[in-house]
């Protein structure tokens, strides 16, 4: 897909040029936009990493 056209996998808004975050752990594939990954994957990112040292 072309970068110009596409969307964030969580949310479905358009991606801007420099605006292309994994979404991994959330969701596999694709990219995510920084709103998502501010208020979804880096959250769930700590989750995991907290989880994961008790």
């Amino acid at each position: 897909m072309d970068k110009q056209t596409e969307r964030c996998v969580l949310c479905g808004e358009t991606l801007g040029a420099n605006e292309h975050n994994n979404p991994a752990p959330v969701r596999t594939g694709g990219n995510c936009c920084r709103d998502c990954n501010d208020a979804l994957v880096v959250p769930a990112r700590l989750r995991d990493l907290y989880a994961a040292a008790e």
